[in-house]
């Protein structure tokens, strides 16, 4: 092959990527191009249980909807400082990237509340009222967690089933350590109880339970989105 033909198969594909980001600016107006074109490249896997579309994976992005950064958290002298003081921050369990790519981010409740937006354009962090939705539509708390755990996932006495499809995995959470990787499941929800303890749907290795719980806002626990109704 002559070097005029690989300048010119070289040019083509420039032109290329040139012509599918121009359209993706173009689609979308000014003021939400960035979050939009986030949404549209990190589109999330979903699964419809009853009436409710869910994600199947735990949320992994470090912008608010509006391409804002979301502080990461990687030591414990930032964990001590912002654990009070309600910034918004996500971090990997023990701060190790092979375990985001498998479990996803953990975040604290000031990200989830944030009103820049955590959840994706389309989506939203769930109440307890969707949560206990979900629930109820799998049998109620006490069988609903052997149906949205992912099969293969829970230790030795693995009584996962993942028969909804959500495919819950045992992402621990970090409270002043992070702990539990392997036996609990624990994801924010958007509702109150008691004063800085939102509720929590929490979910445990060898039980089938799926039960509410609650945690403090500057834990770091993982996060399912649902889908807003049309």
């Amino acid at each position: 092959m002559q070097k005029r033909d690989i300048y010119m198969i070289l040019l083509g594909a420039v032109i290329g990527i040139f012509s599918v980001l121009l359209f993706l600016f173009m689609f979308f107006d000014s003021e939400s191009s960035l979050s939009d074109i986030r949404n549209v490249l990190s589109s999330p896997s979903e699964v419809t249980i009853g009436d409710q579309t869910w994600m199947s994976k735990n949320l992994d992005v470090s912008t608010f909807r509006n391409g804002d950064p979301i502080k990461e958290v990687t030591t414990e002298e930032e964990w001590s400082e912002l654990r009070n003081k309600g910034v918004p921050a996500w971090c990997y369990y023990e701060n190790d990237l092979d375990y985001g790519k498998k479990y996803g981010k953990l975040y604290n409740w000031h990200a989830v509340n944030d009103p820049r937006g955590l959840a994706p354009k389309g989506w939203h962090i769930p109440s307890q009222k969707e949560f206990e939705t979900l629930v109820s539509f799998l049998g109620g708390k006490d069988k609903a967690g052997k149906l949205l755990k992912a099969k293969g996932e829970w230790g030795r006495i693995d009584i996962g089933s993942n028969e909804s499809g959500f495919s819950a995995l045992p992402s621990g959470f970090r409270f002043n350590n992070f702990g539990k990787l392997g036996y609990y499941a624990i994801f924010w929800s958007t509702s109150f109880k008691l004063k800085n303890y939102p509720i929590t749907l929490i979910l445990e290795i060898e039980e089938n339970t799926a039960i509410n719980g609650n945690s403090y806002v500057g834990d770091f626990l993982a996060v399912r989105c649902v889908k807003d109704k049309q």
